[in-house]
């Protein structure tokens, strides 16, 4: 009797739907300047988008996602939380569904970062952490995530037009 019973708890097993599997991923992080009035610089901010994916073939829908970034020269660069109503409020009602087998791109950015307008003062390469959390037919599922990223940084030079005057030297 004992044996029907294990036998049939793991045939019901078999048939009981997965949650969704997580995976997280980043879009390359890009340091940008912050201007304001055309030429004037506030300041640095890091693009760090999250690209979230389903692995196990079940719909779910993004309830949450955060965001750490470090770098071994300046520390912690700043947190980021974004929840549903917030994202879906950015990028529409679409923007919290994730799709069997497909992916999600979350926008993050987070700042300012530490440095001069020439440059961000960061190494280039940071550690980006944090956890997604989505819910499915069977209930809430989470992925935490640590991630190292090389950041490219967009230093085009400062526009000559503005509010501001030119950088001295230039």
């Amino acid at each position: 009797m004992k044996l029907c019973a294990v036998l049939a708890l793991a045939l019901l097993q078999g048939c009981a739907k997965e949650h969704a599997g997580l995976e997280v991923t980043l879009a390359p992080p890009v340091a940008s300047r912050f201007l304001a009035h055309g030429n004037c610089f506030v300041g640095w901010f890091l693009a760090v988008d999250l690209v979230v994916s389903e692995t196990s073939g079940v719909d779910a829908i993004l309830e949450s996602a955060s965001l750490r970034v470090e770098d071994s020269a300046a520390g912690l660069l700043g947190e980021a939380t974004v929840d549903a109503a917030a994202l879906e409020g950015r990028v529409g009602p679409s923007g919290i569904l994730l799709p069997a087998n497909g992916s999600l791109r979350v926008p993050m950015s987070i700042g300012p970062l530490p440095g001069p307008a020439e440059a961000p003062a960061i190494d280039g390469s940071v550690a980006a952490s944090g956890t997604v959390v989505a819910t499915d037919e069977q209930g809430s599922v989470s992925r935490a995530y640590r991630i190292p990223a090389v950041v490219t940084v967009s230093a085009d030079p400062l526009p000559t037009g503005g509010a501001c005057s030119p950088p001295a030297g230039g």
